[in-house]
């Protein structure tokens, strides 16, 4: 499911859930959608703000959390597959929409 190159077949985003952390940005995530890797995230700001559980990754607050979602995207490769593309579709939503007019004014300005 990875893209060529990138050596993976899922993206894990650990955090624990601290003030300091709930101020970090999403990046990693958006970063792993748009490789096209399927995305387990803990469940704390700033994943659980951007990640639709089921839909756009998983989201785990405990250690069974993890278990469980690892061992289902292990022997589900449709899920991962369909998490997969979910992410991407809003990782384009999240860049390119938001910052197309910079993206263009940058372009012409080259």
């Amino acid at each position: 499911m990875a893209e060529a190159g990138s050596g993976g077949h899922l993206a894990i985003a650990q955090l624990v859930d601290s003030r300091f952390n709930r101020c970090k940005s999403a990046l990693r995530v958006t970063e792993s959608w748009a490789l096209g890797l399927p995305v387990i995230a803990s469940d704390v700001t700033p994943f659980c703000d951007v990640i639709e559980h089921g839909v756009t990754g998983m989201l785990c607050r405990s250690a069974e959390d993890w278990t469980k979602a690892l061992t289902e995207l292990e022997h589900d490769g449709a899920m991962r597959m369909e998490l997969a593309r979910n992410g991407r579709l809003k990782a384009r939503g999240l860049v390119i929409t938001k910052h197309a007019q910079e993206w263009e004014a940058a372009y012409h300005s080259v």
